[in-house]
């Protein structure tokens, strides 16, 4: 029975160990002549240099990569943090663009955040809930001589208050 107890423990200690995902909390894309500015925002439990959001990319909808962001360094005591990355080609053409973050223990994460893409959008302003995701999105663009922003930001579901 201790042999047995022994075994099962030894072969829980050699499974990985999961913990969250970086989250994109929010993003924006400002656009610079022929080239895109973007700036996401992460949120992720980094505990020091063994596990830490190590980057995020840029995608467009087939996958194609359009841009990497590296981060060197564990973010411990500044959460959420903000990071950006300038010269990002977007193709004519795309709507959206794809955010994927990823951690040094767990790799990329499994679904990327979309963003849409300022004056290729169809509306100014949009606030709503995600499918699946049980977030509340808030998203505006504007554009301003010429310079384009998108602003993403995510919040849980507001609660609807019923009156008595």
């Amino acid at each position: 029975m201790i042999r047995n107890g022994l075994f099962f423990l030894s072969t829980l200690a050699t499974l990985p160990a999961y913990a969250d995902a970086p989250q994109v909390v929010a993003a924006e894309a400002i656009h610079q002549g022929a080239d895109w500015f973007i700036s996401v925002t992460l949120a992720h439990p980094d505990t020091g240099w063994d596990h830490y959001a190590s980057g995020w990319e840029v995608l467009a909808p087939d996958g194609t990569k359009l841009g990497y962001r590296e981060l060197t360094h564990p973010h411990v005591e500044e959460q959420p943090f903000t990071r950006s990355l300038s010269g990002v080609a977007i193709p004519e053409g795309l709507d959206h663009v794809l955010i994927r973050p990823r951690c040094t223990l767990d790799g990329w994460v499994g679904s990327p955040t979309r963003m849409n893409i300022p004056n290729r959008l169809p509306r100014k302003s949009f606030s709503g809930l995600l499918p699946k995701s049980g977030r509340y999105v808030n998203l505006s663009s504007t554009c301003h001589r010429g310079i384009a922003k998108v602003v993403v930001s995510f919040s849980p579901q507001p609660t609807l208050h019923k009156k008595t």
